[in-house]
């Protein structure tokens, strides 16, 4: 995992059920999340196997989430196209900045979100992640 990760999910624990919502296979992200020590954080694992990422959020939205408290987490368009299509919030993973993007998650935008403020900043950072892809080959 990047630097960070780890810190952002242990800061996460208890406040939050944490879930993967991944277009690998299951037995990947398992490997993976496992060998990484990182599994004793989730709540709740998703695959292709089970759905789209927008199916899998319209999914635990059916099992009582409300929507303003769903935080998708995300480095790609197909991550805000389901946090969009679901009206749940999207927190950007920067392509090239992914340390700083899971510190400023743990450090700042976690609060935000838990304190219902995150409608404050989600224009800022979606115009953030847009102006990185675009000038990702810079």
């Amino acid at each position: 995992p990047f630097d960070f990760v780890r810190e952002a999910l242990e800061y996460a624990k208890g406040k939050v059920d944490l879930a993967v919502i991944s277009s690998s296979n299951l037995s990947a992200i398992m490997e993976e999340w496992n060998a990484y020590g990182l599994l004793d954080y989730l709540s709740v694992m998703t695959s292709q196997e089970v759905g789209t990422k927008d199916e899998c959020i319209a999914r635990m939205l059916e099992k009582g989430y409300r929507k303003e408290d769903v935080l998708m987490i995300g480095d790609a368009y197909p991550d805000v196209h389901a946090a969009e299509s679901n009206g749940v919030w999207y927190y950007p993973i920067l392509t090239r900045h992914e340390p700083e993007s899971w510190k400023r998650l743990k450090d700042m935008y976690l609060d935000l979100f838990l304190a219902d403020a995150f409608e404050k900043v989600q224009k800022s950072l979606l115009d953030e992640f847009a102006h990185n892809f675009e000038n990702k080959g810079a």
